[in-house]
């Protein structure tokens, strides 16, 4: 998943270095790796002290000292359009000095949650309800498909 912001104004780049560090040691899923393990049908989560390369990329380009485009890249294991939008408002909010924001929901909270909710009274009949459906298999557009350039972006204007 990826996103442009175009940032109109001075920028301090160190300001925003730190608000990009402060986001991304709050949130896990940013700094996560996933790793298969021999006799799993699927990948683990491991988190990191710092992000993934591979996984998360933020980067700033200048075009003038007063224009400039924070690109965020982020894998779809790790985020979708809607997180894009909820980290770059965050990322807004620390650079514009935000404290004490609410301690952000981690995945293995929302993990548990629906744990819960498929061991809770009534949920083999929703299971039941949900395979039984006639729906034809669709094939998702994956983000390596797309067409590079603006096609392949999400466009989130503002500025910091």
């Amino acid at each position: 998943m990826r996103c442009r912001v175009r940032l109109a104004g001075l920028i301090d780049e160190r300001r925003l270095h730190d608000a990009i560090r402060r986001v991304v040691a709050r949130h896990q899923i940013l700094r996560s790796t996933f790793c298969l393990v021999a006799g799993l049908d699927y990948p683990l989560q491991q988190i990191n002290d710092q992000p993934s390369p591979e996984l998360v990329d933020i980067s700033l380009q200048r075009h003038s000292p007063s224009d400039h485009t924070l690109c965020v890249a982020v894998s779809p294991l790790c985020a979708d359009v809607a997180s894009l939008g909820v980290l770059v408002r965050e990322l807004r909010a620390v650079y514009n000095g935000a404290q004490g924001q609410e301690e952000p929901l981690q995945y293995i909270q929302f993990a548990e949650w629906m744990n819960e909710l498929t061991n809770e009274e009534g949920a083999d009949e929703a299971r039941r309800f949900w395979t039984q459906r006639e729906t034809a298999p669709v094939a998702p557009e994956l983000p390596e498909e797309r067409p590079a350039g603006a096609a392949g972006m999400s466009r989130l204007e503002g500025s910091i």
